[in-house]
Formats: C-alpha cells, sequence, structure tokens
C-alpha cells in the first residue's frame, strides 16, 4: 500500500477499511490492536484502491470508481467480485493511463503523464452508486454483485470543474463546480 491515503477510511462490524492512492493499494485492519498490528490485525490487503475518492460500503460490499474502471470487492475477504471498464463519454481517458477519469483539465494533477482531478467520492441512494467527474459527468452503477452501468449524465459544459462529492436530500441531487451549484430533481 502507498503511503498516502486521501479518502476517509470506513468501519464496519470492527474492520477499518483504507485505500491508498496512485497505484496504492488497500487494507483492512481488524480494530482495537495497539502497537505494530501488522502481523497481528490485517484482515486482507488488496493491490488496487480507489485513489482520492471514499469508496461506498453497501450490503457488505466495496464499491469504487478509479482511472475508468468500476470496482466491486467482498468487504469481509477482500476478494474482488469485479473490475469493469466504464466505455464511452469523456469519463474513461484517464490521461496516460493513472489517476481517474476525465483527463488533465483546469486542476489537473502533479507532474506529467496527465493525471485526471477527478476527487469526488461517489455516493449512494436507492441501490444505485452516483459518480460525479472533474468534467461534469454522473456515471451511475446499479449496486450489486454484478456490474450493471445504468448511464451517464453530463451537464453542459461551461469549463467548470468538478471535484466536491455530490450530496442527496429528500429527492434532490445537489452538485457543486468551482463555478456554480447545481441541484437535480424530478
Amino acid at each position: 500500500m502507498s503511503d498516502s491515503i486521501c479518502g476517509s477510511p470506513i468501519a464496519k462490524d470492527g474492520l477499518i477499511y483504507a485505500m491508498g492512492e496512485r497505484g496504492g493499494g488497500s487494507v483492512a485492519v481488524q480494530a482495537g490492536g495497539k502497537g505494530d498490528v501488522t502481523k497481528t490485525h490485517i484482515a486482507w490487503e488488496g493491490k488496487n484502491g480507489s485513489r482520492i475518492g471514499t469508496p461506498i460500503l453497501w450490503e457488505n460490499r466495496m464499491y469504487w470508481i478509479s482511472s475508468g474502471i468500476a470496482n466491486c470487492r467482498d468487504a469481509k475477504t477482500g476478494e474482488e467480485i469485479y473490475a469493469e471498464r466504464i466505455s464511452g463519454g469523456s469519463s474513461t481517458s484517464s490521461g496516460g493511463g493513472r489517476g481517474g477519469f476525465s483527463g488533465r483539465g483546469k486542476f489537473g494533477g502533479r507532474g506529467g503523464g496527465g493525471r485526471s482531478s477527478d476527487y469526488a467520492s461517489p455516493v449512494a441512494v436507492a441501490g444505485h452508486l452516483f459518480q460525479i467527474t472533474g468534467s461534469g459527468e454522473t456515471l451511475v452503477l446499479k449496486l450489486g454483485k454484478e456490474f450493471e452501468f445504468i448511464g451517464r449524465n453530463k451537464l453542459e459544459s461551461d469549463g467548470a470543474r468538478f471535484s466536491s462529492t455530490p450530496a442527496i436530500d429528500n429527492g434532490q441531487l445537489f452538485l457543486r463546480s468551482d463555478q456554480n451549484l447545481y441541484c437535480i430533481s424530478n
């Protein structure tokens, strides 16, 4: 696992989950230890992580999208359930094979390689995951053991960048860019 963890840890049923960024891995640690618990409290370790955002923990499965790949993992065992590329649209360009999915933008990463500026964490509601990309696309997945990509919704481009996690309240989805606040509802 890399030494850089940007996403918030998640805790459930005595396990604490953390995911590294930029090639870092993932780990589940049993709570309650003291000192160096590397040999006594590691439940599982994985090679891939969520990069910047905090994954969703839903019905004992972890979900995240990183570098245009939708990931699902068993939260108890760490076993990969699926890792599927989301095709089409601007959201699958990882700008050189690293980072998120919108390619280099106004806030585009550090150094070369065209790293993405996708910083938002996904949110879950009504059995679906919603992930906003840096370019303003909202990717929608159905949460479950099988990969099911529902679609993508793109806000009209005004050159804005989207870095904040969506908020959901009373049937409304709030998206904030560096220029505007959007409310989407029925």
